[in-house]
C-alpha cells in the first residue's frame, strides 16, 4: 500500500512539473477555482428554489392528529332541547314515577378526546401569484447562470494577465542576465586594457560601476519574476508552474468587428440585466395578484379513533371550495405595484448604461491591442539598430577608439528597446485575451496562439 502511495505522489509531482499552455492552465482554473465553484453552488441553489416554486400549485395532503384531556365529560341534557320535561309537569302528581337527573342526560364524549383526519388543499387560482413566483425563480436561475459566466470571464482575464506576466518577467530576467554577462566581459576587457596601460583607471571604474548596477537591476527583475510566479501559482493552486508558451504573438489576428457583435449579443452582463428585468416583471404580476380573488378546493376525511357519540355524529368526509376576495386591505397594494414598476425601469436604464460601457470598453481594448502590436513591430528596427550600435561600440573600445561609457550606454539602450518590445507583446496578448473573454471566444484564442510569429 505504501508503495502505491509513493508512486502516486511521484506521478502527481511529475505531472505538476510539466509546462502548461494557456489552455491547460485555464482547464485547471476551471477545476480548482474556489470562486467558480462557489458560483456554481449558487446556481444549483437557484435551481433548487425553482423546483420549490414549481410545486406551489400542487395539491397538499396533511395528516393531522390530536389528543385532548377535558376537565369533565361532555354531556347533553335532553331537557334543554326537548319540551317533553315541561309537558310532564302538567300531569297530575303521582301519575308517573319521578325520573332521576341522569335519565335526562346523555354523555356524548368522555374526558379523553382523540381525533385524526386527512386534510387536502388544492389551490385552483391565487390571482396569478404562483405563476409570478415561478417566473421570478426562473429568472433568478438565469441570473445566477449569467453571474457564473461573468465570474468565468473575470477569472480568464486574470489568468491571461498572470500567465503572460510571468512570461514577461521571465523574459526581462533573461535579458538582464544576458546584459550582466556582457558587462562582465566588458569589465574583464577593461581590466586587461588597463593592465596594458591602454586606458585610464576611470574607464575600468566605469565598467565596474556598470556591472554593479546591472547586478542590482537583475536582482529587481528576479524579485518581480518571483512575485509573478506566486500570483500564477495562487490562481492555479500549484507550486512552481512552468509555461509552455512565451510572449510570441499569433500570426493571424481575429476579426474584431465580429467579436464586437458577438459581445453585444452574448455578453453575460447584458443577459444578467435581462434576467433582473424578468424578475421585476414577475414582481409586478405578483403585486397585481393581491387585487384578485383566491379559489381553492378543500377536503377532509376523519378517522374513527374512539367510540364516543361525538365521534359518531361527526361526518366521515367532506369536500368543498373556499373563496377569498380582498376588498379592503392594509398591505399597500398600490404602492407595492408602483415600487415593482420603478424597479423594472431602474433595471432597464442600468442595462442601457451597461451596454454603452461595454461598447466603450471593447473599443478601448481594441485600441490597446492595435497600439501594442504597432509598437512591437515598430521597435523591431530600433532593436536591430541598438544591436549594431553595441557591436560597433565594443569594437571601438577594443581598438582604443571608444570609451567604456559608450559601451555601457549602447548596452543599456539595447536592453531598454528589448524590454519595451517584450512589454508591448505582453500588452498585446493581455488585450487579446480580454477581448476573447468579453466575446466568449476563448477557444478561438487558444487556436490562434498555437500558430505564433517567429521571435
Amino acid at each position: 500500500m505504501r508503495y502505491w502511495i509513493c508512486a502516486l505522489l511521484c506521478f502527481s509531482g511529475t505531472l505538476s512539473a510539466q509546462p502548461l499552455s494557456l489552455q491547460q492552465a485555464w482547464q485547471r482554473v476551471e477545476a480548482v477555482s474556489d470562486k467558480l465553484q462557489a458560483q456554481q453552488q449558487a446556481h444549483q441553489r437557484a435551481e433548487a428554489e425553482l423546483g420549490v416554486a414549481n410545486q406551489l400549485g400542487d395539491p397538499s395532503l396533511t395528516l393531522r392528529g390530536s389528543y385532548l384531556r377535558l376537565d369533565r365529560a361532555v354531556q347533553l341534557d335532553a331537557r334543554a332541547i326537548n319540551p317533553l320535561p315541561q309537558m310532564l309537569t302538567l300531569l297530575p302528581p303521582g301519575l308517573l314515577p319521578p325520573l332521576p337527573d341522569s335519565a335526562w342526560k346523555t354523555e356524548i364524549s368522555d374526558r379523553d378526546i382523540y381525533h385524526a383526519s386527512l386534510q387536502a388543499v388544492w389551490p385552483l387560482y391565487v390571482g396569478g401569484r404562483i405563476e409570478a413566483a415561478k417566473s421570478i425563480k426562473a429568472a433568478e436561475v438565469e441570473q445566477q447562470k449569467q453571474q457564473t459566466r461573468l465570474d468565468t470571464q473575470e477569472r480568464f482575464s486574470s489568468l491571461v494577465e498572470r500567465y503572460f506576466a510571468l512570461a514577461l518577467t521571465h523574459r526581462v530576467e533573461q535579458l538582464h542576465l544576458a546584459r550582466l554577462d556582457t558587462l562582465k566581459r566588458q569589465l574583464a576587457n577593461a581590466e586587461a586594457l588597463r593592465h596594458q596601460g591602454q586606458i585610464a583607471e576611470v574607464e575600468r571604474l566605469d565598467a565596474q560601476v556598470a556591472l554593479e548596477q546591472g547586478q542590482v537591476a537583475l536582482s529587481q527583475a528576479s524579485r518581480r519574476r518571483v512575485l509573478a510566479q506566486m500570483a500564477l501559482d495562487t490562481l492555479l493552486q500549484r507550486q512552481g508552474t512552468e509555461l509552455s508558451q512565451s510572449l510570441l504573438l499569433p500570426r493571424q489576428m481575429p476579426d474584431l468587428d465580429q467579436w464586437h457583435r458577438q459581445m453585444l449579443a452574448t455578453h453575460p452582463a447584458l443577459a444578467l440585466f435581462g434576467a433582473k428585468e424578468a424578475q421585476a416583471q414577475g414582481a409586478i404580476n405578483a403585486e397585481r395578484g393581491r387585487y384578485k380573488p383566491e379559489l381553492a378546493l378543500v377536503g377532509n376525511y376523519s378517522f374513527d379513533v374512539d367510540e364516543s357519540l361525538m365521534s359518531e355524529l361527526e361526518p366521515e368526509w367532506m369536500v368543498g371550495l373556499t373563496l377569498k376576495v380582498p376588498l379592503v386591505t392594509n398591505d399597500g397594494r398600490n404602492d407595492r405595484v408602483r415600487a415593482a414598476k420603478s424597479a423594472q425601469l431602474q433595471v432597464q436604464h442600468l442595462k442601457a448604461q451597461t451596454r454603452q460601457d461595454l461598447e466603450l470598453l471593447m473599443a478601448s481594448r481594441e485600441q490597446q491591442l492595435s497600439q501594442a502590436r504597432h509598437e512591437y513591430l515598430a521597435l523591431a528596427s530600433a532593436e536591430s539598430l541598438a544591436k549594431e550600435n553595441l557591436r560597433l561600440r565594443q569594437l571601438a573600445f577594443a581598438q582604443g577608439l571608444g570609451t567604456s561609457i559608450d559601451q555601457v550606454e549602447a548596452g543599456d539602450k539595447l536592453l531598454e528597446v528589448q524590454t519595451a518590445r517584450a512589454a508591448a507583446q505582453y500588452r498585446c496578448l493581455v488585450a487579446l485575451g480580454q477581448l476573447a473573454a468579453m466575446s466568449d471566444n476563448q477557444s478561438l484564442l487558444f487556436q490562434l496562439l498555437k500558430s505564433t510569429e517567429i521571435q
